[in-house]
């Protein structure tokens, strides 16, 4: 499983730069690497490494920050927008989790 996740990692972070270099697409090339971020928070999650609680918070941010961009903004970003919006909310869901377990 934690194999899948660097998969997923990699072929997030090699897609977000060929939209972000090689083709002008930089709506897509965004919302992949901030995919790629959130793999990568849930990596850590499950090798029991979390992250800081301020990394969460960043990371809900940009996800939010993106769902709304892709919703609004950029008219093919739908579907992108509403995966955005879903994983923003399951990191606000791990930030708690994580934030109990610490206390």
């Amino acid at each position: 499983m934690l194999l899948f996740h660097l998969v997923i990692i990699a072929l997030l972070l090699g897609a977000g730069v060929y939209f972000l270099f090689f083709v002008p697409a930089p709506y897509e090339a965004v919302t992949f690497l901030i995919f790629a971020l959130y793999f990568l928070l849930t990596y850590y999650e499950r090798t029991a490494r979390a992250f800081p609680k301020p990394v969460y918070w960043v990371t809900v941010f940009l996800l939010a920050l993106n769902g709304v961009a892709q919703v609004f903004f950029y008219a093919e970003g739908l579907m992108n927008g509403m995966i955005s919006f879903f994983f923003a909310l399951l990191t606000f869901k791990s930030m708690q989790k994580v934030a109990d377990h610490s206390k």
